[in-house]
């Protein structure tokens, strides 16, 4: 899976918690501001995400997402660690 079919599956799951169209959402959106999703939105996509690529995303990890591209970056380098 490339780059690209991470994003787009990525954002697929973000939309699913926010009201906006997958068409608008873009890398430079952060989850809080952008976005209006809460901590448990973020707790539910990082659980589905870990779900849908068989990755383990750790505390420490996700603390440290704040922008959609954030969380591309992290499961394309998961994945390539595969």
């Amino acid at each position: 899976m490339d780059r690209n079919q991470i994003r787009e599956e990525i954002i697929d799951l973000v939309a699913r918690y926010t009201k906006v169209f997958k068409a608008a959402i873009e890398d430079d959106m952060d989850f809080y501001t952008d976005l209006a999703m809460d901590g448990v939105d973020m707790d539910t996509l990082i659980y589905d995400t870990q779900v849908k690529f068989e990755v383990d995303i750790k505390d420490e990890e996700a603390v440290m997402l704040g922008t959609v591209g954030d969380l591309v970056e992290l499961i394309v380098e998961k994945k390539g660690e595969e």
